[in-house]
């Protein structure tokens, strides 16, 4: 939604739901909306685990599978249209699936495992990107007794390659939301949305000088060069990076 209110999505963790994880995340939810006036949506993962003592309710989002990623791409396919995608562990995988996508705009995930990562499936990787990947901030935990550090980096690379920034803090396998960690992550979303709209008003001006004749993919843009010959008419495409 870029000219309307943000739209931020957030994917919980494996044995968690929605509800759960807008708990444990409250403080960013409250900043979102305070700093940027968004909706914050909380979802639950189409996985059913089996649940333990005293859950009433367990999710997830692994095995990323064509069932799971079906249920993503059908959710963030809608209008308006989510500009952040934020994920913990099993829905940080989730996260950077639809980051490269290219379906949002920016992404924070927080402890992704490298499900898949060395996987040489060709489901895994292959014919996701429908657009440019989105920016990504990776959040990571020092302590974190679950996923390290370079699993977690692994993870990304696998989904977005080398483009992406890192976070660091001292807790475990959290998504921390101190003063501190709330600062970061606004400050990330706010010049991943910003860079994105000076794109789009880019697109609106190619649009409008070249009409039927532009075409864009991400940050690739397309214009055919067509000239009249006596034999037939062609076209080339030139191809600008922004």
């Amino acid at each position: 939604s870029p000219r309307g209110a943000m739209r931020v999505l957030c994917l919980h963790a494996a044995r968690q739901t929605g509800e759960v994880f807008r708990s444990r995340i409250e403080a960013l939810e409250k900043r979102l909306v305070k700093e940027f006036g968004a909706e914050v949506v909380f979802l639950d993962g189409p996985v059913s685990l089996e649940r333990r003592e005293g859950e009433s309710e367990s999710r997830s989002w692994l095995p990323l599978d064509a069932r799971v990623r079906s249920f993503l791409d059908e959710e963030v396919g809608r209008e308006p249209a989510y500009d952040c995608v934020v994920g913990l562990s099993a829905g940080a995988a989730a996260a950077l699936y639809v980051a490269r996508t290219g379906r949002t705009r920016a992404a924070i995930a927080a402890s992704p495992p490298a499900v898949g990562a060395d996987d040489s499936r060709d489901d895994w990787r292959d014919d996701w990107r429908h657009g440019e990947a989105a920016k990504v901030l990776l959040v990571v935990g020092r302590n974190d007794a679950c996923v390290s550090m370079e699993e977690s980096r692994r993870a990304v690379r696998s989904a977005v390659g080398e483009s992406y920034e890192e976070y660091a803090h001292d807790k475990g396998h959290a998504l921390p939301t101190g003063s501190r960690d709330l600062e970061r992550y606004c400050e990330f979303v706010r010049e991943a949305l910003r860079v994105s709209e000076a794109l789009e008003d880019e697109i609106v001006s190619l649009s409008a000088i070249f009409e039927g004749d532009f075409s864009h993919e991400g940050r690739v843009f397309r214009v055919a060069l067509s000239r009249e010959g006596a034999a037939a008419k062609y076209s080339r495409p030139l191809a600008l990076v922004a």
